[in-house]
């Protein structure tokens, strides 16, 4: 599991890179969504925001039960979506996508990258 989060990490890194090379005399901001969603009491999941300004905003989401994980998940998916449509009424679009699982899915992390030219 380790090695396909490496993976995914060396994915994301190349298509930032690759997305920042197209940009010509245009400004090009850039915001990242990032969601931790842990599985059990011993962490709290959140959605971490970075804008194009650097500033870093948290929200905290339900943690995972898998008794209950279709609703929890269905409830974290809104704040994500939500999150994502805020961003692209001010014209940002979606970039990339990544999302992973460490250990035995204890915790799953999205990555949502989204840009916009001025």
């Amino acid at each position: 599991m380790m090695k396909n989060l490496k993976l995914t990490l060396v994915a994301l890194t190349a298509i930032l890179f690759l997305g920042m090379s197209n940009v010509n005399a245009q400004e090009q901001k850039t915001v990242v969504i990032k969601t931790y969603e842990f599985v059990g009491a011993f962490a709290k999941s959140k959605m971490v925001v970075t804008d194009p300004s650097g500033k870093t905003t948290m929200t905290i989401m339900k943690t995972l039960n898998w008794g209950k994980i279709e609703d929890i998940a269905g409830e974290n998916s809104v704040i994500l979506q939500d999150e994502i449509n805020k961003w692209k009424k001010e014209g940002y679009t979606i970039d990339a996508l990544t999302s992973g699982s460490t250990g035995q899915a204890a915790m799953m992390v999205t990555t949502v990258v989204l840009s916009k030219k001025e």
